[in-house]
């Protein structure tokens, strides 16, 4: 009978590590909204609750904007809701947060608990690299959980993935709205138009580039070489003409580069330069050139810190890729060490039992004193020997009573 509860309690932990195995790779294809979406769906599946979200935390507003919430009608529209009086509101905290049962009545003032009856609740914060909580993964119940511990531990197994998506996301909205904000200045007229007339070697300049330099008309000098002066030494090579060549109505197109010019205070300024060259005759002899400068620093950071996150996606998957190949291994080992337990402790019942037999099959009576808890236990033929009932002597103090006082000593 025990082999068999050990075989039994073998095959679900089994079960339990293939199925968060599973988990992972399944979510592995994916990368933003479609992540959150197929992550939300199968969290819901296999950890059996009626809500799934995945939302993340705005500090600012004090509130929680979803990017993916599952029902049993699918996925459903995101919505923002704030932290104040709900369970949620624990997890900025940094630690998961479980209330199997009646969590409605413990957060009155959580109108959406109440609304579709949540009776349970499972959540676990999302923590970047400097332990700030950026997000929450979130199980709704209307109903008690079964097994909240393996829930729990579900969340967790792709916490770290949807963290690293969640702070992809903020980067690539944040580089959105510096493009967006690019757009906009260029039209807007907020950049410097520049025009190089080859012949008298004389640079024009609007008010905007001498913005970006830090230079008065006074203070900068109007030729080339004093161009060239403010690039950064690493970046003299985007300064050919000759460089992404394109032939647009008769005029040479030179496509957008990106170089580093240092102000007047000493400090370095990322630009981006797009122009046109002008030719006057066949033989190709350079009239002038004129081109537009946009100051980029902020899109040139964003674009950094997106390639940072992107770094740090691939280090966790590849992590997650090591964990995966070691779970194996381990969970045979533990499997082992339970099994080996189980019949340790059989062997050691089958052995008290025995010798429990061999004196009762003399005649004799077994005592059995537990030094930790005083508690005796008494066999069938000391309690026909004593002439007791059984639950009449319990403790050692019992004992002592019944025995002669000659005998004591």
């Amino acid at each position: 009978m025990k082999s068999t509860i050990v075989h039994k309690e073998s095959e679900t932990i089994d079960s339990t590590s293939e199925k968060l195995i599973q988990l992972q790779l399944e979510l592995t294809p994916f990368i933003g909204q479609d992540f959150f979406n197929e992550a939300g769906e199968a969290l819901k599946r296999i950890s059996g609750a009626d809500y799934l979200l995945i939302g993340i935390i705005n500090h600012a507003d004090y509130c929680a904007e979803t990017v993916s919430i599952s029902s049993e009608r699918g996925l459903e529209e995101n919505i923002k809701y704030f932290l104040k009086g709900t369970p949620c509101e624990n997890l900025l905290r940094g630690k998961s947060c479980v209330f199997n049962g009646g969590v409605a009545e413990k957060f009155p003032e959580d109108i959406l608990l109440v609304e579709i009856g949540v009776e349970s609740y499972i959540g676990i914060p999302l923590t970047n690299h400097q332990e700030e909580v950026i997000g929450l993964i979130v199980g709704l119940y209307t109903t008690k959980v079964k097994d909240p511990d393996f829930v729990r531990d579900a969340f967790r197994v792709i916490a770290e993935r949807t963290t690293s998506e969640l702070e992809r996301s903020k980067m690539e909205f944040k580089l959105k709205e510096q493009k967006d904000r690019l757009k906009f200045a260029l039209h807007a007229g907020q950049f410097g138009v520049y025009t190089w007339d080859v012949f008298k070697d004389e640079l024009t300049f609007n008010d905007k580039i001498y913005e970006i330099i830090g230079y008065s008309r006074e203070e900068f000098g109007h030729t080339y070489m004093d161009w060239i002066g403010l690039v950064h030494p690493d970046d003299y090579h985007q300064l050919a003409v000759e460089r992404n060549l394109n032939y647009l109505d008769g005029k040479e197109y030179h496509a957008p580069r990106k170089l580093r010019i240092k102000r007047k205070n000493g400090v370095y300024t990322w630009v981006q330069i797009e122009s046109y060259s002008y030719y006057i005759d066949l033989q190709r002899q350079l009239k002038r050139n004129v081109g537009i400068i946009k100051q980029i620093d902020n899109e040139v950071n964003a674009e950094r810190e997106l390639n940072q996150s992107l770094q740090i996606q691939k280090e966790l998957n590849e992590k997650l890729e090591r964990r995966e190949k070691d779970l194996t291994q381990k969970q045979y080992r533990l499997v082992s060490k339970m099994v080996a337990m189980q019949e340790l402790n059989k062997e050691l019942k089958e052995s008290r039992t025995r010798w429990a037999y061999a004196l009762e099959g003399n005649g004799d009576g077994v005592i059995e004193w537990d030094l930790k808890t005083n508690k005796l236990y008494l066999s069938k033929r000391s309690l026909d020997i004593l002439g007791y009932p059984k639950g009449v002597i319990n403790t050692q103090e019992d004992l002592l009573n019944i025995i002669h006082p000659h005998n004591k000593t």
